[in-house]
């Protein structure tokens, strides 16, 4: 189970990357290289299945979601990438924490 789980997050850390880089090359800036580190940060904590890191990301990525939500919907149509990538934040920050093989990678000693 716990092996499953960190697959899983393996292949969430990537997306976190993988957006990373496309927002930096969307629009380079200095915010966008640190959200860059913090992504590859966070994708070496789950790998690794570092304890409660699951729940602290989720609540980034939650906490991200909301703050840009208003401006992503007033924006629309010209910022659909934006809503669809708060709509797969969404999803992995609720596997993170409800996935029973994704939980069972960050409890295990």
């Amino acid at each position: 189970m716990p092996e499953r789980g960190r697959t899983i997050v393996t292949f969430f850390g990537a997306y976190l990357i993988g957006k990373s880089v496309l927002n930096l090359i969307l629009g380079f800036s200095m915010g966008n290289i640190i959200s860059l580190v913090i992504a590859v940060v966070i994708a070496a904590l789950w790998f690794f299945g570092v304890k409660y890191t699951n729940y602290i990301v989720t609540v980034i990525l939650l906490f991200v979601v909301v703050w840009h939500l208003k401006d992503n919907i007033t924006g629309f149509p010209g910022t659909w990438l934006y809503l669809t990538e708060a709509v797969v934040d969404i999803a992995v920050a609720a596997c993170t924490v409800f996935v029973p093989d994704i939980k069972a990678h960050f409890e295990r000693d």
